[in-house]
C-alpha cells in the first residue's frame, strides 16, 4: 500500500520499469522541489529523537542499537547533503526548458 500521490507513484514505477539515470534524476529533483534540506534534516532528527527517548521501543533498550540510530541519522543527513548537492548541478547544467516547466507546474497542481 502506498500513500503517494498518482505522480510519485507513476515516477517511481518509471524507475522500476526504466532504470534510467534520468529516471532516478525525475525523482530525487521531484524530492528535493517538495522538500528543502532543512526539512529532510529536521524530519529525521525529530524520527531519530523521538525513537531514542521513546523507551516503549526495543531500538532504545541498549547502547549499541541507540549509537546504531545515530550512526544512521548522521550518514542519512550526509547522503541527503551529497543528493542535493548534486540535484542543484544537475538543476544548473539541465534547466527546465518553457514546456518542461509547464509540464512540472501542472505535476506539482497534481500533488496539492
Amino acid at each position: 500500500m502506498s500513500t503517494l500521490p498518482e505522480i510519485l507513484s507513476n515516477l517511481r514505477q518509471e524507475l522500476l520499469d526504466k532504470q534510467t539515470k534520468q529516471s532516478a534524476w525525475n525523482i530525487i529533483e521531484e524530492y528535493f522541489n517538495f522538500f528543502g534540506l532543512e526539512d529532510v534534516h529536521n524530519e529525521l532528527w525529530l524520527l531519530t529523537a523521538a525513537t531514542l527517548t521513546n523507551d516503549e521501543l526495543q531500538p532504545s533498550q541498549n547502547g549499541k542499537d541507540r549509537q546504531n540510530l545515530i550512526f544512521f541519522f548522521e550518514y542519512t543527513k550526509m547522503f541527503f547533503e551529497a543528493a542535493h548537492l548534486l540535484n542543484n548541478k544537475h538543476k544548473k547544467e539541465y534547466p527546465l526548458t518553457p514546456d518542461s516547466y509547464r509540464d512540472h507546474k501542472s505535476q506539482e497542481n497534481l500533488l496539492l
